[in-house]
């Protein structure tokens, strides 16, 4: 997660820093797809070697949401690679698939272009979307859950998934982003 919001934030070097001190096979391999994604962005050949050892190495343990969980990040890589040699068909089919789904889910994810989506590339539920505008008018989360009858809880919960499905962090990155797409 720490390295995600350092790669989010245009924070490389401290992303491949925090990779680096990590021990356990799960976040080593993480911390390698990571940084991937970004020798990829950066237009460092070395990202396909690196994406095929984690995938190799992915395989043994069949982790599959290692890789979905990147989802438009990590998409255009897997597409570009193709399956590469020494990893099983089924495997990599499954891993695209699933990546692809969640690409599709939540298309703004470490997007590089987030304010730049076209309109429509985000589907937010109803309730989320008056939470969204209501927070726009300043409202906190518990006169927010008093207008439209709702727990603090439920509240938050819109906020979190509107936030992940925008590609934000926060309030104020949402919403910024919600009105360039046009959802306010």
């Amino acid at each position: 997660m720490q390295s995600r919001i350092k790669l989010w934030q245009g924070r490389v070097e401290d992303a491949v820093r925090w990779m680096e001190n990590e021990k356990r096979p799960w976040l080593q391999m993480e911390g390698d797809l990571l940084e991937s994604i970004i020798r990829y962005r950066t237009g460092n050949p070395l990202w396909k070697t690196e994406l095929t050892q984690v995938l190799r190495r992915a395989e043994s343990y069949h982790f599959v949401r290692l890789f979905c969980r990147e989802g438009a990040a990590l998409l255009p890589l897997l597409q570009e690679l193709g399956c590469p040699e020494g990893v099983d068909e089924a495997y990599w089919q499954e891993v695209l698939g699933k990546t692809r789904t969640m690409a599709e889910a939540y298309p703004l994810y470490l997007s590089t272009n987030a304010p730049a989506a076209l309109p429509g590339a985000v589907q937010l539920s109803e309730r989320a979307l008056q939470v969204l505008r209501l927070q726009d008018r300043g409202l906190t989360r518990s006169e927010i859950a008093r207008q439209l009858q709702l727990s603090e809880r439920s509240v938050k919960y819109q906020c979190e998934q509107a936030y992940h499905k925008l590609g934000t962090s926060n309030k104020v990155e949402a919403l910024a982003a919600a009105r360039k797409l046009n959802l306010l």
